[in-house]
């Protein structure tokens, strides 16, 4: 009799903890929830690092870039011993396309770690079909680039390491701009350097986009004296090979095409999630001469730009709708390019196979302003894609 009543109670308790066992689950359940509340859009960061923004209206500010450790064979600028693996950069390049699908996704491009990808087989077939270019124009993702900088005097944001996400065009092309003008070689050019590094002096002008207003950083950057940082800041600098988040090709192909994800949640393609490394922020930094005031000046008068339209899905019925903002942060966009015109005559100097502005024929497509007004640019564009 105490036998039976023992493997009832037994039989109760097995099933009662089968219904409501929580063993496993609240732990995963909350990693799941922290996870998504450290993602910044298309980046997942390091526990105690945040993305930098700057609230509207801010027109000056002094940045330190910082290096970090290199950690892929792969990396974007890898030439010879420049951001190879093991060796400090101070800039991670990537790609984005927008307007993904129906609900205006932003994605980052699989190429920008050497993958293919399903849009941008898309926009090559389109070229070799014959389709107009203000359509397949719109497939070309977007050039940007990561850095880790101290904000040094940027309002709610400690002088600590940031992760700042911003547009070639917005910044990263002014500043090679800027370097080229001072000369090869030059000083301001180990500005990253911990030892003997820069400061970045950086005004700013804001640009709308619908209802949504960004930063564009101004043609005048200045590089000022500071004190050097110790090796030891490395510790807290995030790994910007690791946070891009990478979609598969399926997934791309899903969104692209307007394809639903499982029921389930469950994804086209399953991959290992790699488990994060937690990077320690115990420390500020400070820079050797204090910050100068700045003379307000008049911020010159922006001609309007139209911005392009979106694109949907192909062989879906198109919609043009208002960028999106991040909820949590606002994210700097990309200024719309202007539409090519074919009124400006040719230079001088160039052909069919040189590029009349003395770039890089078939290389830099779209990499300069005067890509925007070329008469050679389909065929720069066509070489290109070859």
């Amino acid at each position: 009799m105490i036998i039976f009543y023992v493997i009832n109670l037994l039989a109760k308790n097995m099933k009662k903890a089968s219904k409501n066992s929580f063993r496993g689950k609240v732990s995963r359940d909350m990693k799941r929830h922290k996870d998504e509340r450290k993602s910044f859009g298309y980046l997942k960061l390091p526990s105690g690092v945040s993305a930098l923004s700057f609230e509207e209206g801010t027109t000056s500010l002094h940045l330190d870039i910082i290096p970090y450790v290199v950690s892929v064979n792969n990396h974007p600028d890898l030439d010879g011993d420049i951001a190879s693996k093991d060796t400090l950069w101070w800039k991670r390049p990537f790609k984005v396309h927008r307007n993904v699908g129906e609900d205006n996704a932003t994605l980052v491009c699989p190429t920008s770690v050497g993958k293919k990808c399903p849009i941008c087989e898309e926009r090559v077939r389109m070229i070799k079909a014959g389709t107009d270019k203000e359509i397949y124009k719109l497939l070309y993702p977007k050039e940007r680039t990561l850095y880790v900088v101290i904000p040094l005097d940027v309002p709610k944001h400690e002088a600590v390491p940031h992760v700042w996400d911003m547009s070639d065009y917005l910044f990263g092309n002014i500043l090679r701009d800027t370097l080229d003008e001072l000369g090869e070689d030059c000083e301001e050019e180990g500005f990253p350097d911990l030892e003997t590094g820069k400061t970045l002096r950086l005004r700013l002008k804001w640009k709308e986009l619908g209802d949504n207003k960004y930063p564009e950083v101004r043609d005048d950057i200045k590089f000022e004296d500071r004190n050097p940082y110790d090796e030891s800041i490395l510790e807290d600098v995030p790994n910007l090979d690791e946070v891009l988040i990478i979609p598969t090709y399926n997934e791309v192909m899903a969104k692209f095409a307007g394809i639903e994800e499982e029921e389930d949640g469950g994804k086209l393609v399953e991959e290992e999630e790699e488990e994060e490394k937690p990077v320690a922020r115990t420390r500020k930094y400070t820079r050797t001469a204090p910050v100068e005031e700045e003379e307000e000046e008049e911020e010159e008068e922006e001609e309007e730009e139209k911005p392009a339209p979106k694109r949907a899905p192909v062989g879906r019925k198109a919609k043009v709708e208002e960028e999106e903002v991040e909820e949590e942060e606002e994210e700097e966009e990309e200024a719309p390019a202007p539409k090519r015109t074919r009124t400006a005559p040719a230079p001088a100097k160039g052909g069919k196979d040189k590029c009349p502005h003395g770039h890089k024929f078939g290389i830099d497509t779209d990499k300069y302003k005067e890509c925007d007004t070329c008469t050679i640019w389909d065929a720069c564009i066509e070489e290109k894609e070859k």
